[in-house]
């Protein structure tokens, strides 16, 4: 039996948690739920069709689809946590956002967004602002970064298909040690950044699947503020410009890495500016 269920606002969020110690959203077996905001606010701080003060965790196998007309799909002020579940997202902004930060381990996640589609904020403290994808499946759309953290980004497993975007991942950090990951992005494809704390910059990567591909222009498939590690798992890279570019040292001790159709025995060398990063 299916049952449908929708709730949509015509004048603000269309579901609000303003205090609780935990906000649960269970997708009943077998329920098809729908949920849109308006395109005004009184209060532009409520500013996601699902909005939460707390730590906010989706499970269920249900399927919810999230239509967002002001600014952003689903929204944590604290910790977001997806479960199960099947849901989909349409944002004038961001998809998902969790200042302090968004785990997934497990549901089939399909985010459309203007800017980022999943965005942590708290860029105050080391140990918050990150994502962890532990499993699920996400395909993303976005019209800037497709998973952009405060601090660090980790996949341990999961499929990952960012079919556009700006950039695809931006951290400080950025780890990966599993999975599947498939990177579109007009820019950078993999961005580790210094933030607004001290921590190292870095990617490594160290097992998964990794199929980067970047547009023309000053782009780099993997782009370092700091080092680059490859351990291992697969990387394949699409890169008119510049497969690496880094401002600290660069290393592969295991793994393969293939760019533009040629394995490369280590990672290219580094160039001021990306140019010629393709050189093996």
């Amino acid at each position: 039996m299916c049952i449908r269920d929708s709730i949509m606002s015509e004048t603000g969020a269309a579901i609000v948690i303003e205090q609780a110690d935990n906000a649960y959203i269970e997708l009943a077996d077998g329920s098809e739920n729908y949920l849109e905001d308006a395109g005004t606010r009184t209060d532009a701080e409520i500013n996601g069709t699902i909005y939460s003060d707390t730590d906010l965790t989706i499970s269920g196998s249900g399927s919810l689809h999230v239509a967002a007309n002001y600014q952003d799909g689903i929204v944590s002020k604290d910790d977001l946590e997806v479960l199960s579940g099947s849901i989909v997202i349409d944002a004038v902004d961001e998809g998902m956002r969790g200042r302090d930060s968004i785990s997934i381990s497990g549901g089939e996640i399909s985010i459309v967004a203007g800017g980022d589609g999943l965005k942590t904020t708290n860029s105050e403290e080391l140990d918050r602002g990150y994502v962890y994808i532990s499993g699920g499946s996400l395909v993303v759309e976005a019209g800037d970064d497709a998973i952009k953290a405060a601090t660090t980004i980790t996949i341990d497993d999961g499929t990952i298909d960012i079919l556009s975007s700006l950039e695809g991942l931006e951290a400080i950090n950025i780890t990966i040690n599993g999975g599947n990951v498939t990177i579109n992005a007009a820019d950078d494809g993999i961005n580790a950044v210094a933030g607004e704390i001290a921590a190292d910059v870095f990617i490594a990567v160290n097992g998964g699947v990794i199929d980067v591909t970047v547009g023309s222009g000053d782009t780099d498939a993997f782009d370092s503020n700091g080092s680059i590690t490859i351990a291992g798992g697969d990387v394949t890279i699409t890169a008119p410009t510049s497969s690496f570019d880094y401002d600290g040292t660069a290393e592969m001790t295991g793994g393969t890495i293939t760019v533009n159709g040629e394995q490369m025995s280590s990672i290219p060398v580094n160039q001021q500016g990306g140019r010629g990063g393709n050189r093996p």
